[in-house]
């Protein structure tokens, strides 16, 4: 399996649909390549295997389904609606610590904040330590797409290991104020009971934090979209009868994950070119000209005083969030977060505007959001 930043890379979507679904490729073992690499360096990297191994739970037929479809289960639309009270509380909360009429980056301010209480919430993970979240996620991000070196690998090692440790230390207590619904930990704890069930648990949460923190740049995308579109657009957003359209394309578009690897089972083609088996493609999940560019911007930079409307596609695919058996299974959880953000964010400060370009400072590989948007908050 060649890992490389040299490998071929789809950007046509119906391409990209047709490999997604197919059974001829597959996500790269992650857990596989940090093996041999433990192997060749002689360093144990056991919490990085831990994790990797419940990431492959997309994979099909590499875990046991069980654990499908208790993960599945939890974030299926039906039940992630019951969070949706707790994510508009978690918006309003931090929207009303945010000065009127002042200069503000939302990314440091909202985004951050609003996002990660959100994600400890809906986890089961303990608010007490939600900042470090932002260390463990730069450490861990290094696992979207191939690892390079030794160094790297020990670096996963250690962020995965002190999320896992400090988990252990503080799952037992209570939240405050109560969770409105049965937490991802609490569906774990009941599916996966005893001593051997516990570190299931440990492991399983540490795996889906690597899913769920994507929804950071993700929501970063939309603010800066929205902080650029024009007063119309705006309004078809806060409407109650808003159409649906308009809402999936700003969030489509925004969707923070470029590419993602995958790896031929057997010799294959791809684009019309031969892929041997154990090669690693980048399947594309934009349109071209929504791909990084030498500014690592997927969406373009928007200097104050510029708009950007949204407008439905006209054609109803959409790789956003994957697709077939390898579809992000944090899609609902992300639709919401980003959804219910903008939304009071609109209706405490509709006139909000950008003061400046967003700094993109996202992580080539696989994710592309701005690190910084700042915005004056004109009230109403």
């Amino acid at each position: 399996m060649n890992l490389s930043r040299q490998s071929p890379f789809i950007t046509d979507l119906p391409e990209s649909h047709r490999i997604l679904r197919s059974r001829d490729f597959d996500v790269v073992d992650l857990a596989a390549a940090l093996r041999k690499i433990e192997a060749a360096s002689g360093h144990p990297l056991p919490h990085a295997i831990a994790m990797a191994e419940r990431l492959l739970f997309l994979s099909p037929g590499s875990q046991p389904e069980t654990r499908r479809a208790i993960w599945y289960s939890f974030f299926r639309s039906d039940n992630i609606r019951h969070w949706d009270g707790e994510i508009k509380r978690l918006a309003a909360e931090e929207i009303e610590k945010l000065p009127a009429s002042a200069e503000v980056d939302l990314v440091a301010r909202y985004v951050f904040p609003f996002v990660a209480l959100t994600n400890c919430r809906v986890l089961g993970l303990p608010e007490a330590f939600f900042l470090k979240y932002d260390a463990w996620a730069a450490d861990i991000a290094r696992f979207g797409a191939p690892i390079l070196s030794i160094a790297e690998a020990r670096r996963i090692d250690r962020a995965a290991g002190e999320f896992a440790a400090t988990l252990r230390s503080h799952l037992a207590k209570p939240f405050e104020p109560p969770l409105p619904a049965p937490s991802f930990h609490d569906y774990l704890t009941q599916r996966h009971p005893g001593e051997d069930g516990a570190e299931e648990c440990i492991w399983s949460l540490v795996a889906i934090h690597q899913n769920a923190k994507s929804i950071y740049p993700s929501l970063a995308n939309a603010l800066h979209r929205v902080a650029a579109s024009s007063r119309q657009h705006r309004e078809k957003l806060l409407r109650a009868k808003s159409v649906e359209a308009e809402w999936n394309a700003l969030i489509n578009r925004s969707a923070a994950v470029l590419h993602v690897p995958r790896v031929a089972q057997a010799p294959s083609t791809a684009a019309g070119q031969a892929v041997a088996a154990g090669e690693v493609i980048n399947v594309g999940l934009h349109q071209p000209d929504d791909l990084p560019g030498a500014t690592g911007c997927p969406f373009g930079h928007s200097a104050p005083g510029t708009t950007i409307d949204e407008t439905p596609s006209a054609t109803s695919l959409s790789l956003a969030f994957g697709a077939g058996p390898h579809r992000c299974i944090a899609e609902d959880l992300a639709r919401r977060v980003i959804r219910h953000g903008i939304t009071a964010l609109l209706r405490k400060f509709p006139h909000f505007r950008l003061t400046a370009p967003p700094r993109f400072q996202g992580n080539e590989r696989w994710l592309s959001g701005p690190s910084m948007v700042k915005c004056i908050l004109d009230p109403p």
